[in-house]
């Protein structure tokens, strides 16, 4: 108290508790990744969310740093198989994967395009993927409209290799199922 009233105690040299340094420290970029040198395209909202979800939930990874926009990639390599994207120039289609889901056991699409995102500094792949109206199956062929019903954002670890497929009556006929369910 003497030293307040003798104002020989300066308040601003308080020394902050470690809690309210780590949370101010939080705030600011933990480091600096360099940017990529090719166009980035930002986040859409509803994008943000399923990510940040993503990432805490499945990954279980504490997000310190979270950027707002991706870049497109047109191929991407993951679990050793490569995977290819729609591409306008080289009239190459996507490739066509079995998206693992909760809620159907037989989800087929085909890959529009590959997100790169840097979180926590560190590149994760996303791909975005029309996905097709599953119409039969069987033990051994899956046949699938050619129609996309609607896209879904998914991470790359979600997505199967490439599946075997023949066109047939106005759809797909996927060879691979028994394979691919293993």
């Amino acid at each position: 108290m003497y030293m307040v009233l003798s104002q020989r105690f300066v308040p601003s040299e308080i020394r902050k508790p470690p809690l309210a340094v780590a949370i101010e420290d939080a705030k600011q970029p933990p480091m600096v990744c360099s940017p990529s040198k090719s166009m980035k395209k930002p986040l859409t909202g509803e994008m943000k969310i399923h990510m940040r979800n993503f990432y805490e939930r499945s990954m279980k990874m504490n997000i310190l740093s979270f950027e707002e926009s991706v870049r497109e990639v047109v191929r991407c390599q993951a679990k050793d198989v490569k995977l290819y994207a729609s591409s306008v120039s080289s009239k190459k289609n996507g490739s066509l994967v079995r998206v693992h889901s909760s809620a159907q056991e037989h989800l087929y699409g085909k890959i529009k395009v590959f997100l790169e995102h840097n979180v926590n500094c560190s590149l994760q792949t996303w791909a975005i993927v029309d996905v097709f109206d599953t119409v039969t199956t069987s033990h051994r062929v899956c046949h699938i409209s050619e129609k996309h019903i609607f896209q879904r954002l998914v991470h790359v670890n979600l997505l199967e290799e490439p599946a075997v497929y023949a066109k047939k009556d106005g759809g797909m006929d996927i060879l691979n199922v028994g394979h691919l369910n293993m």
